[in-house]
Parts: C-alpha cells; sequence; structure tokens
C-alpha cells in the first residue's frame, strides 16, 4: 500500500512528464531542417528529453527548498527575494553548459 511519499513522488514526476512532452516536440520541430539522425533524437519518449526535464525539476526543487529554509529562518519577503534570486542565477548557470541549445525555437 503506498503512502504520502508515494503519492508526492507520483506527483511530482507528472510535471516532469509533461515538460519531456513538450521538450521532445519542440526539439523535434527544431530539428525539422536537420537530417534524419537528429529527428530521430528528438523523438517522444527521447532520453535527452526527459534528462532535461528531471534536470530543470531538480533545479526547481532545489530553489524550492532554498526558499522554505529560508522562510523557516524568518527572513523577510525581501531578503528571500533577493537570495533566491542570486541562488537561481547559481543554480540555473550549472545547466546552462548543458542544455543552453536544446529544443530551440
Amino acid at each position: 500500500m503506498g503512502g504520502f511519499g508515494d503519492r508526492r513522488s507520483a506527483v511530482a514526476d507528472e510535471p516532469a512528464d509533461a515538460l519531456a512532452q513538450v521538450l521532445a516536440a519542440d526539439a523535434a520541430s527544431a530539428d525539422a531542417d536537420a537530417d534524419a539522425d537528429a529527428d530521430a533524437a528528438s523523438a517522444p519518449g527521447d532520453l535527452t528529453a526527459r534528462a532535461a526535464a528531471a534536470l530543470l525539476g531538480a533545479a526547481h526543487r532545489t530553489l524550492f527548498e532554498h526558499i522554505m529554509d529560508l522562510t523557516r529562518e524568518g527572513r523577510s519577503n525581501r531578503q528571500i527575494a533577493s537570495i533566491v534570486t542570486r541562488s537561481a542565477h547559481q543554480v540555473f548557470g550549472l545547466l546552462k553548459a548543458s542544455l543552453a541549445d536544446y529544443a530551440m525555437r
């Protein structure tokens, strides 16, 4: 019998799956003028789209947890916004080299 953790994991997976589908479709569209190998690589279910969605989801969860930590510390909304803006640049900066050119419109 599944517990709360199982349901929370399933709910968290739904947006990642939806994002992976959108990324795969965008990558396929971006590759429409490329050769057949590139089209096959960006087909729905492609591991690249699933990995990209997972990375973006992990970045989002990391920042959300950071916000929760700052809130528990009693930081003001202004402080949280300032800190998280810098943190978002840091976290998404880590993904830039891998995802900057993926599924470009």
